[in-house]
């Protein structure tokens, strides 16, 4: 396992010190380019949220926590079960729909709109 060192984006938020914007979208890119990389080998992460997305040395985004991972291949999670950190679900995975690729980009593009 990876020692990251660095802080959250829950705590970036939290301690109000905003990021310079170019660096702030340079991170946001790098976690769209990381879910694209998942999304392409059919994994969903369904719980992108400012506590799973790291700043690595305030230069490198990482992408934690993939537990609630979805694989398009499989069928051992069903559609109707509820899983997720509400405040950044997209609506088909509030409502127990299934989810896809488009539901992680939603998770993050609510976060990166509201901080």
């Amino acid at each position: 396992m990876e020692l990251l060192q660095g802080v959250d984006w829950k705590t970036v938020v939290r301690e109000k010190s905003p990021l310079p914007l170019a660096l702030k979208v340079d991170l946001m890119a790098q976690v769209c380019e990381g879910l694209a990389h998942a999304h392409q080998l059919s994994i969903v992460h369904r719980d992108v949220k400012p506590s799973n997305l790291f700043v690595h040395l305030r230069t490198q985004a990482k992408i934690l926590d993939f537990g609630l991972v979805r694989l398009s291949t499989s069928v051992l999670t069903r559609t109707g079960k509820i899983l997720g950190t509400p405040n950044y679900m997209a609506p088909e995975q509030i409502t127990g729909k299934q989810c896809d690729a488009r539901s992680d980009l939603f998770s993050a593009a609510v976060y990166f709109l509201s901080s």
